[in-house]
């Protein structure tokens, strides 16, 4: 008997290797039980007639013999059993355990098929003898099917069979409930992992079966039922086999792929959040501080940038355009000098006009008394300054009488200890760069000028009695103080506005002088408000008034 079985299995085995070619046998007859058709139990080593039934009445074609019995059990081992050569003298005795649900087939020697039974047949115990010696022993080292997925797959899904024990290569048998055929398919060398396309009919139940290459069938897989659409031919999917570490790679590369898709999911999502919520959130708050910041700029009068508040007209503003004044702080004022005693220009602080000046350091050259004293004289820094100034006309000769008689011999008190240069602090002029000595020589330059371009007009006058001085700055030595009788008959203060206390004190312009008259200085109109005299220069003879004649004199001397 054994014997009998190895003949009918590799028999079997080669039937295989023809039907590999094939892929599909062919459906060319159908079979059944003789006595009930609808039967669904068999016992354990029964013997059972088997009959063949030609698929249509247009023909008798039964198949080529002998004919075999092929019987899938599910989670269990196939057998194979030849059934014989007659097609009306066919018999099958049951070599399966009590238990096994069977898909059975009847195959042709050319591989033709009677097609499966439409249900499993369940395999009972014996007769009331108990005989079992039917049965096959157990195989040892089987191979052994596992498939991926034990529940519904669908058409053109890949269904993944791993074979483990049993010797390679392997053959994988598809069988499935109602199917016309059975699918063989061998695999390569080295695979065990076996991927079969789905193309069984919808409604079906599928089984695998492995037979290594000894021969030995190993343990089918459970029945997956079948499920999807009718079109079954799933073009450009192939089923084929792997190796292990194929396999493992690919679901590497699957796990990866899966990974990689979830984290750009992930970061699709959270750029969507970004630039859909927190953007225009940041944009809003962006433009609400904008809007803000302008409101609060437009409040005060500002507009892109610029104070664009109006203001109201102050008729100070005119009178300080029309009139420079000479920011001069007296208690600043230092000129180097030597000691000689001549008379001098200086300033009477006691008996200054008061007047309103714009700033509490300014020395203005139109209200300030002048008086004559002897004091040291000056030694200017600037050689060009010191030999214009060095000796030039006494304006005692030029004055009128009454304004002569305002001079004094009193020491002039704008000295005082070195300190820094002053600047005034909101001035745009050039000249608010420069120290109260280089202003106090500029305006020396000035009045020099002045003095020369006079003396070099006609005479219109006859002599009159005048002496010769230089014209210095504040000196720090002490002067002849003259009686207050000779102070007061001999001076005669400028007309003066009324002033404040406290208010700081200006020098006489020398267009204020009335010998001298408005004609010999002539000043830009367009320059605006300036912080020192421009370059003067003398007017035409025609244009300016006839002054008096000049006559020199020596300088006076020191009263005792």
């Amino acid at each position: 008997m054994d014997s009998l079985g190895r003949i009918l299995v590799l028999f079997f085995l080669s039937l295989l290797l023809v039907l590999e070619c094939r892929a599909d046998a062919v459906h060319a007859f159908n079979w059944g039980f003789p006595i009930n058709f609808v039967q669904s139990s068999v016992a354990e080593c029964e013997v059972m007639k088997i009959r063949l039934i030609p698929l249509n009445t247009s023909t008798t074609d039964l198949g080529v013999a002998p004919y075999y019995m092929m019987a899938y059990a599910e989670r269990g081992s196939t057998t194979v059993s030849l059934i014989g050569n007659d097609p009306t003298q066919l018999t099958w005795q049951v070599q399966n355990p009590k238990g096994s649900n069977l898909l059975l087939i009847v195959i042709d020697s050319v591989g033709n098929t009677g097609g499966f039974a439409t249900d499993f047949y369940n395999v009972v115990g014996t007769s009331s003898s108990g005989d079992t010696s039917c049965q096959p022993p157990a195989p040892k080292n089987p191979a052994i099917v596992t498939p991926n997925v034990t529940t519904t797959i669908h058409t053109c899904e890949p269904w993944g069979l791993r074979v483990t024990g049993g010797v390679k290569p392997y053959q994988i048998s598809l069988a499935a409930l109602g199917s016309p055929v059975v699918t063989n398919v061998t695999m390569g060398p080295d695979d065990e992992v076996f991927t079969f396309i789905d193309r069984a009919d919808p409604g079906q139940r599928l089984l695998a079966a492995v037979v290594d290459a000894t021969g030995q069938w190993g343990i089918s897989s459970v029945t997956v039922p079948s499920a999807g659409f009718t079109n079954t031919s799933c073009p450009g999917l192939d089923s084929r086999s792997h190796t292990l570490s194929d396999i493992q790679a690919d679901e590497a590369a699957q796990s990866a792929a899966a990974t990689a898709k979830a984290k750009a999911k992930s970061m699709a999502l959270g750029l969507g959040v970004a630039f859909g919520l927190f953007l225009p959130l940041l944009l809003a708050a962006g433009a609400f501080w904008w809007w803000r910041r302008r409101r609060s700029q437009l409040s005060k009068g500002v507009v892109d940038g610029q104070d664009a508040r109006p203001r109201p007209w102050e008729a100070g503003m005119q009178e300080r355009a029309d009139r420079p004044s000479l920011n001069l702080d007296t208690s600043v004022v230092r000129v180097d000098s030597q000691d000689r005693r001549s008379e001098t220009w200086v300033v009477d602080i006691n008996n200054a006009p008061p007047r309103q000046t714009d700033s509490p350091t300014s020395i203005d050259m139109t209200s300030t008394d002048l008086h004559v004293s002897t004091v040291p004289t000056p030694f200017l820094t600037s050689p060009q300054v010191q030999s214009s100034v060095s000796m030039i006309r006494s304006p005692i000769s030029q004055l009128p009488s009454a304004l002569t008689r305002s001079m004094s011999m009193a020491r002039s008190p704008l000295v005082a200890p070195e300190s820094p240069p002053l600047m005034t602090p909101n001035s745009t002029s050039p000249a608010a760069t420069l120290t109260p000595a280089q202003r106090y020589r500029k305006v020396l330059e000035a009045y020099t000028e002045a003095q020369n371009a006079r003396s070099r007009l006609p005479p219109t006058v006859g002599p009159r009695s005048g002496v010769s001085m230089p014209i210095v700055g504040p000196s720090s030595r002490p002067a002849v103080q003259r009686s207050q009788s000779e102070l007061w008959s001999n001076s005669r203060p400028f007309p003066a506005a009324p002033r404040r206390a406290g208010s700081s004190l200006r020098l006489p312009s020398v267009a204020m002088i009335p010998e001298v008259g408005p004609g010999l200085i002539f000043q830009h109109r367009d320059g605006g408000i300036v912080e020192e005299l421009p370059p003067p220069y003398p007017a035409t003879p025609r244009a300016l008034p006839t002054p008096p004649p000049t006559i020199h004199s020596s300088p006076p001397s020191a009263v005792p």
